[in-house]
């Protein structure tokens, strides 16, 4: 609401310039680079899901847990899919862009207004990419869940 009225509630874009991609082809440079943010919510989903059982091990607040769990944990997992979506300005848009072929991009590039505002009035007004999202959201938590239990044994 306050990204519609106020124009405040949206991160600024990171400016990267393509041109000292030299070790890799510039698109797949952009590609990488827009990959890095919601990476970095995965890695952080991990961290805090390493601390939240160990949490369980320890005597400690029950709400603490449930914190790093329901706050921590779940909040960067859900970032990361949201930002995956490949709609300008997120960063699945330029993680989309390595794969599509030249053609497709001018059309993107051409309606790209259209299709963000389609996409705002999606999110704003209904549930359609709330089971999706979980979906996905849910198997990444699950697939972490698994992994940290390898190493904790919980």
């Amino acid at each position: 609401i306050l990204l519609l009225f106020a124009g405040v509630g949206w991160p600024k874009p990171v400016p990267v310039n393509p041109y000292y991609f030299t070790k890799v082809d510039r698109r797949a440079g952009i590609a990488l680079t827009a990959l890095a943010g919601p990476m970095s919510n995965i890695l952080m989903a991990l961290l805090t899901m390493i601390l939240y059982k160990a949490v369980l091990l320890l005597p400690l607040p029950t709400f603490l847990a449930s914190f790093l769990e329901m706050v921590m944990c779940v909040t960067n997992l859900n970032l990361a899919v949201f930002n995956l979506i490949p709609v300008h300005p997120l960063d699945g848009s330029r993680i989309l862009a390595f794969f599509l072929p030249d053609k497709a991009l001018r059309w993107i590039d051409e309606h790209e207004q259209i299709i963000y505002i389609v996409f705002m009035m999606l999110i704003l007004f209904t549930n359609i990419l709330d089971g999706p999202i979980s979906f996905v959201v849910n198997g990444i938590y699950g697939f972490l869940w698994k992994f940290t239990a390898l190493f904790m044994g919980i």
